[in-house]
């Protein structure tokens, strides 16, 4: 089958998506990720095992309504709304509107007096008089209603059809479901590459992936990374608006899936909507050796080998995960340890925070690497630090990425006191959880389990190798593929399919060499 990913994802596209096209392909699929062109992308690229192709909002119609696929569509419609009511009577199955249902009602239903009526009509003792006012009222007023309503009915279920099949954006809703610019692009490209499967990577994409699902007949997944509705940046007025538009869209998904059982469940408390657990895990790279330390760290920041490091890695927003007061907690760490961030940021802002805190001679700040190094360079620290604050609940039930990179690297951790982390970190004992919320606070919990007496660091690596492999993309893989084995898409036998395999190798997605794409974190 064809796999078509919809994501906002730039050029570092989210490894978790990258794993799940690798293990698709290696299933025999075929995996196409449309993405955001931020001006550093390319056009398009292969990578692994999947094709990415770099959008922007300027699209051309690629697909647009063609006379085959509005009858198409409208047998398929036909089918689905029948299939959709289920054990319903026959008036509901061909969706017929308020008027004919309210005859049919009439006609058929015994507890009403018109029923009675005509059933006694033709008793005979009724004078003739009233049987001819009685069959009268039914001719007169009941079969030009009857009429009108079907008429009205089928027009209504030809003309909602035709809309969807059609694949006409603008006429997607009003509102609050009205279709935004990047809607539109990411149903366009969706139903232009005529998957069997689009997938939606989290909210800002399932608007369009419904579209294109209308479209094609393709079946839909969603992975939602996070609860996209409570970020904490959004107004009260977004997530509103987010929140809405995501409970009207679920519906629509048939099959969605989350990064970890917390936010599993709280979907199915604020939706009613079961999310399959697909954690946020990774692999090891060709030649690692789990629980063998490197210097890479060493050798780049050229510290002495016996130099304790306590890493950060990954994205470095200010204000929100908690680095601030994690810098600023150097000036009061005792054990003799050097801390190094490692990713995106603006380095020369934190950069002031550890000249501000006294702490610059002990704060180090390394660029981004390849995802596929990564793990060697985690592999060089001695602790991994996730200091996120539980500042909305997008980060109190978080599981980044860096817990994964840290578990595969063998690194013991230290996170702040947070629910999932709380799970994994202290309930496989791979390291402390502590409360992390200010810098004294944080410089006792390094200052702990760097502590040779407690001998917190051995006990975590310890347990890391016995259970590390089970907290690793290989177990992961085949839950993810037990959820995609449930998907039916409804593609036509005949649609754009050949089309596209020619526009596919036109837009240069078969003809590039993979590319290294930085670790997104």
């Amino acid at each position: 089958m064809r796999f078509v990913y919809l994501t906002d994802d730039a050029k570092s596209i989210d490894r978790r998506t990258l794993h799940q096209a690798d293990t698709l392909a290696e299933n025999g699929h075929e995996v196409i990720i449309v993405a955001r062109q931020d001006g550093t992308a390319p056009t398009s690229a292969r990578v692994g095992g999947a094709k990415i192709h770099w959008v922007t909002n300027d699209y051309p119609r690629f697909v647009g309504p063609t006379f085959l696929g509005i009858v198409i569509g409208f047998i398929r419609g036909s089918r689905q709304k029948v299939a959709d009511s289920g054990r319903q009577s026959w008036l509901k199955k061909i969706k017929l509107t308020g008027p004919l249902r309210t005859l049919a009602l009439f006609l058929l239903r015994r507890d009403t007096e018109w029923p009675r009526l005509i059933r006694r009509s033709g008793d005979k003792w009724m004078p003739l008089l009233r049987r001819l006012r009685i069959w009268l009222l039914v001719l007169v007023l009941s079969i030009p209603v009857a009429l009108v309503s079907l008429f009205a009915g089928l027009l209504a279920l030809a003309k909602s059809t035709l809309q969807a099949m059609s694949y006409n954006p603008a006429g997607t809703g009003k509102g609050i479901m009205a279709a935004t610019p990047w809607d539109k692009t990411m149903a366009h490209y969706g139903a232009y590459y005529d998957p069997d499967v689009i997938v939606a990577t989290d909210l800002p994409q399932l608007m369009g992936a419904v579209m294109a699902k209308r479209a094609t007949g393709a079946a839909l997944a969603y992975d939602s990374h996070e609860f996209y509705s409570d970020i904490s940046s959004l107004s009260p007025e977004e997530r509103r608006f987010l929140r809405t538009r995501e409970r009207k869209l679920l519906p629509k998904v048939d099959v969605a899936i989350t990064v970890n059982p917390l936010i599993a469940d709280l979907f199915k408390a604020v939706y009613g909507k079961t999310f399959v657990t697909i954690q946020n895990a990774t692999t090891t790279p060709k030649g690692f050796k789990p629980g063998v330390k490197g210097t890479l760290f060493h050798e780049h920041l050229k510290l002495p080998k016996k130099t304790k490091i306590l890493l950060y890695q990954g994205w470095m927003p200010r204000h929100v995960r908690g680095l601030e007061e994690l810098i600023e907690a150097f000036a009061f760490v005792k054990t003799d340890v050097q801390l190094v961030m490692m990713g995106y940021g603006d380095f020369d802002a934190f950069g002031e925070v550890a000249r501000a805190a006294g702490a610059s001679d002990r704060v180090h700040f390394v660029k981004a690497v390849a995802q596929d190094d990564l793990i060697w360079w985690s592999a060089s620290a001695d602790v991994g630090v996730i200091p996120y604050k539980a500042i909305d609940k997008l980060h109190e039930l978080c599981s980044p990425n860096k817990l994964y990179e840290f578990i595969a690297a063998r690194l013991p951790i230290l996170a702040n006191d947070l629910p999932f982390l709380r799970q994994v970190v202290h309930g496989e004992g791979f390291g402390l959880t502590r409360d992390l919320g200010t810098p004294e606070s944080i410089a006792k919990a390094i200052d702990e389990i760097f502590d040779p007496t407690a001998d917190h660091l051995q006990k975590a690596k310890s347990n890391m190798m016995e259970k590390g492999e089970r907290w690793e993309w290989s177990a992961e893989s085949k839950l993810f593929m037990e959820a995609i084995q449930s998907l039916k898409p409804q593609v036509p036998d005949r649609h754009f399919r050949n089309e596209t395999k020619r526009l596919v190798t036109y837009s240069g997605l078969s003809d590039r060499g993979s590319e290294k794409i930085l670790a997104p974190n």
